[in-house]
């Protein structure tokens, strides 16, 4: 997906989201960045 895609995707969701890039990270974020993936959802999550 382009970046414009992801950040007109609130349209097809339903419910809370947040679109955020991370520079330097590939498709695999959760691998290559996984402290900032971790702390991007401990923010996004409700306690």
């Amino acid at each position: 997906m382009t970046e414009v895609q992801m950040m007109n995707s609130s349209r097809n969701v339903v419910g809370p989201w947040r679109y955020e890039r991370l520079e330097g990270v590939g498709h695999w974020m959760q691998l290559e960045a996984p402290d900032a993936v971790s702390r991007l959802l401990i923010d996004f999550l409700p306690a």
